[in-house]
Parts: structure tokens; C-alpha cells; sequence
């Protein structure tokens, strides 16, 4: 890409950085495939660009505000209407339909995530030595790291509650260094029509974010630091000096903050509280894809004279390194296509909250008495009590009519209505079956469709938190990382794992298959746990270990089993070398199995020595067999070592290997002067050496 700085202080754009207007510029590409031009080539554009996509999504920003106070309980009716019609007698509150019906999905989705064992499910492959372990390590490094961050719980609390409410939401990394992600809700950032779901696809996206003051200064408190990356600290002071409280004035433009004000109207801090609230500077973010898919960074401020605060060219490969998107629905496949649960129920909780309305005015009017009488003797109606009478002028006449209640009417009716938003919510409420006999089949069918539809749900959010998990691990397994507890978990993996390793494990994907998240996996483990259990195929030990672990962790189940051997595994190996050991004293080589469990085959090579060595005295002709025996042990020993056995568990054989050679060479000679010379001397199997 050409080496092109939007210039700083220089208001006039170059003619050679001219630039296409309102959109990202063409990059005028050779004949080479090279371009001549940059995306973005003057801070006019930067600002154009800003007020189209604000103008732009006005209209939806307004339908989510009346999202938000449709859920933050706004009454079904405006009084002011109702009076003017003559109903101001009518009853008018809400009884949250919305809110109850989205309220059932963002902890239905956290959950899933929360209950996950691993956030990552990034594997080495199976060729590398002692992958297994390594990918454990890993797993549990990053998972342990991001859920010990505090932030972790709110930001996914947030995407799941703004991306069920609303549709989609977006998720970035405004800094290359750091694995932390910034949430910006969706009238907090601004996308072009027709961007995909796939950030990979996304041309531009402008981020909106108020900083107090601190936070900038902390920012550029190093000047050369921050000139180094990016910064013009001459407008960046500016913008400290400029910065004000925030404004919620809906008359505003081009841009209506109405979702903002509904905050403020649900925080009860819509006047003077907003104008004499904190100072702040809103800045305005840019990720800009590049001719050659790279992405590059600006920030400006927003209010006053909008300038050029910071600049990095080709920050990162791909827009995928730097964004994720979330989207409720797949739809048509692009960004704003995609609706959440608020949009699609917004006018059904409407009707949900008048019907109800509706029947308590029935309810209340059908015990009502009814007096006619000309509309003048009405406005001078007053009642006389004497006793247990009431006493009443001429003029009026008691009507005997009542109104119905119709108070069955509207319970089925809003049964009715309930079980709709229900089921476009995603189908949370037990449903109530009719009929006298209600079967089995019935109640599965209809659970079943309801826990598909739950799962889909669940999956697609699943699959778009790992997108930020997979940015995230890359991040912290990074050389750049700059982050204290990232920069020790990452000395922690490099002692188990080579660089090149950590390097590859970082970049495989953080989800393979949803079944690596849900508890899917987990139970399914418990299952075949228990129906393997005592079967001599399989490996006792290591299904408990397998089953505990799926059920709580893998920590726990190490710190709870014992390290005991499996009886099944146990028997077989003893008795293996028995027969080695009868070998071995005939005279056979024995050659040791990687799949052998050394540890089992030594105690019993160790208990047969402990016979034969006593007798050696007396019996010269022992010495062969004890010496390939011991042989044998020590080419245990150090295969064990070599396996990755710990040298301390180990440290009991190792000295008495060292302490019987050192006895046989001792009797060696002893045993040559007692013993007459045979006709044929026999090869003398060499004392072994010792480890350590």
C-alpha cells in the first residue's frame, strides 16, 4: 500500500489525496494489481462519512428507542389522548410483556457460555510430542485468564441482552496489543447497508465512544510514545480542552440520539442531570478495509471542530482481526437484516398490554349501578346518605343494565396472545395443553420443537462468542501482548510448549464443533462412564478421571482420584511380566513397550529380585538371570523418564538399581575364585548403568 499519512494540520487536502466524497475512495489499481490510493485520504471524508451512516440509521435508531420504552414499561396508551376522547376514566399501565419475553433469552445464552469447561477448543495435533498435555495447558490457561477478568461477565451479559433486544451488535479491538474487547451497542456504532454478518466482508465501521478526560490524558502521557503510535497530541489537547458534558438534545443533527434519551428517561435523569453530568469527549473510531484486505485506524472527535486525533495505516491483516459481529437471526445474511426479539414483538406487547387494560376496565365497570339523566342534572348529581338509604333527586333514574365482564374472554385471549410471543421468542414458557387426556407423545413433539428452536439459538451465539475467544487467545499467546496477567500466563505455556507451538495452538479455531461448549459432551462422557464401567477394555482409572472432569472440572477430578493404577490394567501388566520374568530367566531379551505401564512392571521385577538376589550367595548361578532382570528394570526406569514420568516418583528405583550394581560388582570377583572355570565361558551381560 502506498505510504500515505492523512496530513494532520493541514486543512487542504493534497490533490494527489483527493478523495471520492461520502464513501471510501477506488484505489485506482495498475495494471500490477498495485493501488496508487488509499481507502480513506482526507478528514472531510472521515466526517462525511460519519453523518451519512448517522442519517442513515436514524430511522432504525428511532424504532429502537420505542423498543426500549416499550420494555422499560411504557403505558399502552398516551394520556393526554385518552383525555382528549374522553377516557381519561380508562386504565393505563403496562404489565411488561416485552420485557418479560426478552428476559428469558440473555441468560439462557450466557449460561451456555458459563457452563462451558473450556472457552477454547484449540488443539495441537496429535503428532506432536506430548500434545495431549500441552493442549490441556492451553485450554486451561485461556479459560482461566478471560474468566478472571472482570469485565468477562458483563460483556457477554451485554452482547446477549443488546443482540436479542435489537438484532446484532458488535464487538472490537481498538488496540492491537491488548486481548480485552470493547462492546459498542448498535446505535454506538455505524455500518454501511448491505454489510454482511462476516466482519471479514465489513468495508468500513465507525465506532462511538464518550472518554473522560483521564482516560485521554492516560492515553498520550508518554509523548513519544504516543506520537510513535499515531497520535497528534496538539489535537488531542485540544479535544481535553473541549470536553463537555453529554448532550441529549433530540432537535439535534442530523443525528437523533432517541435511544440515548430513553436511557435517560429510564435513568429519571433527563434534565438538568444530563447538562451538569460528567465532561467527555465523544470520539468517533475507524477501521478501514484497505485494496489489500489490510485494516487501518483513525479516530476523531465528534463535537466541535471534528480533527484527525490518531492515524495507523494497515493496523491489522484482516477485519476479522480486529471485529466481530453478532446477529440474532441469519435472515437475508446481511447485518441489518437480522431482528431481534424487541422488533419482532415490539407490536404484539402492545396489544398483549391493552387487552389486559382492557379487561381490567370491564371487571371494574360490571360492578358498577348506572344512573341516566340529562347531562345537566348530571354535572349537579349529588348523592344523600341517610342510614342504610341512599337518597336521589327525581331527575336521575337507576338503570338496571351491567356491562359484562367478559373476564374468561380475556384470560383465554391473553393465554392466546402469550403463547404467540412465546413462540417467536424462542418458546420458554411451559405450555399449557388442552384436553382431558393429554399424552406423552404431545408433550414430547411439542418439547422437542420448542428445545430445537432453544438450540439454534443458543448455537448461533455459541459459535459468534468463540469468534471473540479465537481473537482473544491469539492476542494473549502473542509476543506484542503487553498485559501483566497475559504476559504470565504466556511464560507459563512457553515452559511446556516451543514457541512455534504456542504460535500454532493460538490460531487453530476456538470452536470446532458446538458440542465441545454445550453439556452435550459433558453428559455423554457421564453415559459412557458408566456404561464401560468394569468392562476390562477399558481403562478404569482414566474413565473416572474423564467423568469427574466432565461433571465439574479437570482440576478437581486430579485433586479427588487417586493416583491408583486400574485393576483391570493392573492384573494384565503383573501377569505380563511374570511371563517376561520367565523369560528373562531362560535367557530371552525381552524388549520394553512404549504401552507398557513401567511403573507396574518394575515393583514386580523389583519383588522377583528381592527373592533371587539373598540366594546369590549360594547359588552363583544366578548371577545371568539377576543381571538381565536388572537390565530389564533399569530400561523401565528409563523409559518411564523419557515418557515424561517425574524423576522424584522414580527416585526410589533409581537408588536401588545404583546400590545392587555396585553389590554385584563387588561379588563378581568373589564369585570367579569360588567358581570352577566352565568349559565355555558364558558372556557376562554388562552391569547397567544408572540414571543420575
Amino acid at each position: 500500500m502506498p505510504e500515505a499519512l492523512i496530513p494532520f494540520s493541514d486543512p487542504n487536502t493534497p490533490a494527489s489525496l483527493a478523495s471520492d466524497g461520502a464513501g471510501v475512495n477506488t484505489p485506482e489499481m495498475s495494471a500490477s494489481l498495485k493501488p496508487k490510493r488509499r481507502s480513506i485520504t482526507s478528514v472531510g471524508q472521515l466526517n462525511n462519512i460519519v453523518a451519512n451512516l448517522e442519517d442513515a440509521g436514524k430511522g432504525r435508531n428511532a424504532k429502537n428507542a420505542k423498543i426500549a420504552a416499550k420494555y422499560d414499561a411504557e403505558r399502552p396508551y398516551k394520556e393526554a389522548d385518552l383525555k382528549a376522547e374522553g377516557l381519561g376514566w380508562k386504565n393505563n399501565f403496562s404489565t411488561k410483556p416485552l420485557a418479560t419475553a426478552i428476559d428469558k433469552i440473555p441468560p439462557r445464552l450466557t449460561r451456555a457460555v458459563h457452563n462451558a469447561r473450556f472457552l477454547t477448543s484449540a488443539a495441537l495435533p496429535d503428532t506432536v510430542e506430548g500434545g495431549k498435555f500441552k493442549t490441556e495447558k492451553f485450554r486451561n490457561g485461556i479459560t482461566k485468564l478471560v474468566r478472571a477478568w472482570p469485565g468477562w461477565r458483563p460483556l457477554l451479559n451485554e452482547i446477549a441482552a443488546e443482540n436479542a433486544t435489537y438484532g446484532f451488535t458488535s464487538v472490537t479491538w481498538l488496540d492491537r496489543y491488548s486481548w480485552k474487547p470493547t462492546h459498542f451497542r448498535q446505535d454506538h456504532f455505524f455500518v454501511p447497508d448491505q454489510t454482511k454478518q462476516a466482519s471479514a466482508y465489513c468495508q468500513i465501521w465507525i465506532g462511538r465512544q464518550e472518554i473522560q478526560i483521564f482516560e485521554l490524558v492516560n492515553l498520550i502521557d508518554d509523548p513519544e510514545t504516543a506520537r510513535a503510535a499515531g497520535w497528534d497530541l496538539d489535537a488531542a489537547v485540544d479535544a481535553i480542552n473541549e470536553a463537555s458534558s453529554k448532550d441529549t438534545n433530540q432537535t439535534s443533527s442530523p443525528y437523533t440520539d432517541a435511544r440515548t434519551y430513553e436511557d435517560a428517561i429510564r435513568e429519571s435523569s433527563v434534565y438538568r442531570s444530563l447538562q451538569q453530568g460528567a465532561k467527555v469527549i465523544e470520539l468517533n473510531h475507524f477501521l478501514v478495509s484497505e485494496a489489500d484486505g489490510s485494516v487501518s485506524y483513525y479516530m476523531t472527535n465528534h463535537r466541535g471542530e471534528k480533527k484527525l486525533l490518531r492515524q495507523q495505516l494497515d493496523l491489522y491483516e484482516s477485519m476479522d482481526q480486529a471485529l466481530t459481529f453478532f446477529s440474532y437471526q441469519q435472515a437475508n445474511g446481511l447485518l441489518m437484516g437480522s431482528k431481534g426479539i424487541g422488533r419482532e414483538l415490539f407490536e404484539l406487547a402492545g396489544a398483549v398490554d391493552r387487552a389486559r387494560n382492557e379487561a381490567v376496565d370491564r371487571l371494574m365497570l360490571s360492578g358498577k349501578t348506572w344512573i341516566r339523566g340529562t347531562d345537566k342534572a348530571l354535572e349537579r348529581l349529588r348523592l344523600s346518605v341517610v342510614g342504610n338509604l341512599v337518597l336521589l333527586p327525581e331527575a336521575f333514574e337507576v338503570v338496571e343494565n351491567k356491562i359484562s365482564a367478559g373476564a374468561e374472554d380475556f384470560a383465554a385471549l391473553d393465554v392466546k396472545l402469550t403463547e404467540l410471543m412465546d413462540q417467536i421468542a424462542g418458546g420458554v414458557t411451559p405450555k399449557q395443553l388442552q384436553g382431558e387426556r393429554v399424552t406423552a407423545a404431545q408433550v414430547n413433539v411439542y418439547t422437542a420443537r420448542e428445545e430445537e428452536k432453544r438450540d439454534d439459538i443458543t448455537e448461533r451465539y455459541l459459535l459468534q462468542v468463540a469468534e471473540v475467544v479465537q481473537v482473544m487467545q491469539r492476542r494473549v499467546a502473542s509476543s506484542e501482548t503487553v498485559d501483566k496477567d497475559a504476559k504470565r500466563l504466556r511464560e507459563e505455556l512457553l515452559r511446556h510448549m516451543s514457541e512455534e507451538e504456542l504460535t500454532e495452538i493460538a490460531a487453530e479455531p476456538a470452536l470446532r464443533t458446538i458440542d465441545d461448549w454445550t453439556a452435550d459432551e459433558a453428559q455423554n462422557i457421564i453415559l459412557f462412564a458408566q456404561e464401560k464401567r468394569n468392562d476390562p477394555l477399558f481403562d478404569q482409572v482414566k474413565l473416572a478421571q474423564k467423568a469427574t472432569a466432565a461433571r465439574v472440572n479437570a482440576e478437581f477430578a486430579e485433586d479427588v482420584i487417586l493416583a491408583v493404577n486400574d485393576p483391570t490394567q493392573e492384573a494384565e501388566q503383573s501377569r505380563m511380566q511374570v511371563l517376561e520374568n520367565i523369560a528373562l530367566g531362560l535367557g530371552k531379551e525381552m524388549p520394553v513397550s512404549t504401552r507398557d505401564n513401567h511403573r507396574i512392571h518394575a515393583d514386580v521385577i523389583k519383588a522377583d529380585l528381592g527373592e533371587l538376589f539373598p540366594a546369590l550367595a549360594s547359588h552363583p548361578e544366578l548371577l545371568p538371570e539377576i543381571q538381565a532382570k536388572l537390565a530389564h528394570w533399569q530400561a523401565h526406569f528409563e523409559a518411564a523418564l523419557q515418557g515424561g514420568a517425574l524423576a522424584d516418583d522414580w527416585k526410589e528405583d533409581a537408588d536401588m538399581l545404583k546400590k545392587i550394581s555396585e553389590e554385584l560388582q563387588n561379588l563378581q570377583p568373589q564369585q570367579a575364585a569360588a567358581t570352577p572355570a566352565p568349559q565355555e565361558a558364558a558372556p557376562q551381560a554388562p552391569a547397567p548403568a544408572v540414571a543420575g
